[in-house]
């Protein structure tokens, strides 16, 4: 929908079939992952104006995080 918030989560180094997303702490998706390739991930939040979402993508089922990422909308 129009003037929704949306952010393109790209990654890569994973070495799982899958990966773990969380947004602000809290889990979000588990998805599949090329651990040879490029990936990515588009969070359509269903939110609109100002907002704060920090995101981090973790190899599935373990402690194996990237480092936290924070994007604004003013």
């Amino acid at each position: 929908m129009r003037g929704q918030h949306e952010v393109e989560l790209t990654w890569s180094g994973a070495t799982t079939s899958q990966v773990d997303i969380s947004r602000n702490g809290s889990a979000l998706a588990t998805v599949a992952n090329d651990p040879g390739g490029d990936n990515s991930f588009l969070d359509r939040t269903g939110n609109r104006g100002r907002g704060t979402y920090t995101y981090q993508v973790c190899e599935a089922g373990s402690e194996v995080c990237s480092d936290e990422v924070t994007t604004t909308f003013n």
